[in-house]
C-alpha cells in the first residue's frame, strides 16, 4: 500500500513538471483551439467554418445553415493527464446563429475549463461578425481555484470569391483571474487570410499575438480527393511545429484526425467527430 501510494505522488509530481516543461517549451504554440481540422493544418483557425468556430473564430458560425454537434479529444505529447476535451453546438436562426462550447484540459490534480455562449449573423453581404461570452475557471495542484468571466469577438469579410480576411480578439478588457490583483489572461489578437483557388484547395496564413508575448505564424493547406477524403498539413512557429491530418465526410457526418509533432516533447494526436442535423 506505502508502495502504491509513493508511486501514484511520484507521478503526480512529474506530470505536474511536465506541464510546467509543456508551457514553458510552447510558451507561444499552445494555445490551438479544439477542431482537428484546423489542428491538421498548424492551428489556422481564425477562417475555419464549423461548429468549431465557437473557438476558432465566432464569426464563421454565421455561415453555418444545419444545426451542429461536435466532440474533440486531443492526447497532448501523447500523456492521458495532458488530454483535452472539448463539445460544441451551434444552431442558425432567423436572426443569425448560436453557439455552445465546452473545454476541459488536464488532469485530477490541474485542471483548466472554459465554456462559452456565442452570437453571430451577416452584417451585410460579404460581411460577418461574432461575439462570445466565456467562464474560464483553473483548479491547480495546491487545491487552489481561479475563475474569471471575459468575451472575445471576431469578424469575417470576403474580399472577392477567392481570398477571405478574418480577425479575432481575445479578452480585450484585459480581465485577469479572480479580480485585478489575480492572473493574468493575456489579451491575444489573430489576423488570418484564406485562399481558395478552386473548390477542393484551400489555403490558410495566420498570426496570433498574446499581449507581452511572440507573434506565431500558422499556415495551411487543405486538398481534396473526391467528395469524401480532405488531406491537410501545416506548420507553425514559435517553437516550429509541423502538423498532419485528414478529413471524411459520410453524408451528415465528418471526421478529423490530426496529428502535430512539437520538436522536444513529441506527438500530439487529435480526433474531431461532428453530426450536422438533417
Amino acid at each position: 500500500m506505502k508502495n502504491f501510494i509513493l508511486h501514484h505522488r511520484v507521478r503526480l509530481m512529474l506530470i505536474s513538471g511536465m506541464l510546467c516543461c509543456c508551457f514553458e517549451l510552447s510558451a507561444g504554440n499552445d494555445d490551438i483551439p479544439p477542431g482537428a481540422r484546423a489542428s491538421g493544418m498548424g492551428g489556422a483557425s481564425v477562417i475555419m467554418p464549423g461548429v468549431w468556430a465557437n473557438f476558432g473564430n465566432q464569426a464563421n458560425l454565421a455561415l453555418l445553415t444545419r444545426t451542429s454537434i461536435g466532440i474533440h479529444h486531443e492526447f497532448r505529447f501523447g500523456l492521458r493527464e495532458l488530454s483535452a476535451t472539448s463539445i460544441a453546438f451551434a444552431k442558425p436562426a432567423a436572426n443569425g446563429t448560436f453557439g455552445l462550447c465546452y473545454s476541459v484540459f488536464g488532469y485530477s490534480g490541474f485542471r483548466q475549463s472554459k465554456a462559452g455562449l456565442s452570437y453571430a449573423l451577416r452584417l451585410f453581404k460579404g460581411i460577418a461578425a461574432g461575439v462570445q461570452l466565456d467562464y474560464l475557471g483553473i483548479f491547480s495542484p495546491d487545491n487552489s481555484r481561479a475563475n474569471a468571466c471575459t468575451f472575445e469577438l471576431g469578424i469575417l469579410a470576403d474580399l472577392n470569391k477567392e481570398f477571405k480576411l478574418a480577425v479575432h480578439i481575445f479578452n480585450p478588457a484585459n480581465i485577469h483571474y479572480n479580480g485585478k490583483n489575480g492572473e493574468a489572461i493575456p489579451p491575444e489578437i489573430k489576423m488570418g487570410l484564406g485562399y481558395k483557388p478552386i473548390e477542393s484547395l484551400t489555403i490558410i496564413i495566420q498570426t496570433d499575438e498574446k499581449l507581452g508575448g511572440s507573434p506565431v505564424f500558422r499556415a495551411g493547406i487543405e486538398f481534396g480527393l473526391g467528395r469524401i477524403l480532405l488531406l491537410r498539413t501545416g506548420i507553425s512557429s514559435n517553437p516550429w511545429e509541423n502538423s498532419f491530418g485528414l478529413g471524411i465526410k459520410l453524408k451528415n457526418v465528418k471526421i478529423d484526425i490530426s496529428v502535430r509533432r512539437h520538436p522536444i516533447l513529441g506527438f500530439s494526436p487529435a480526433c474531431s467527430i461532428g453530426y450536422e442535423f438533417p
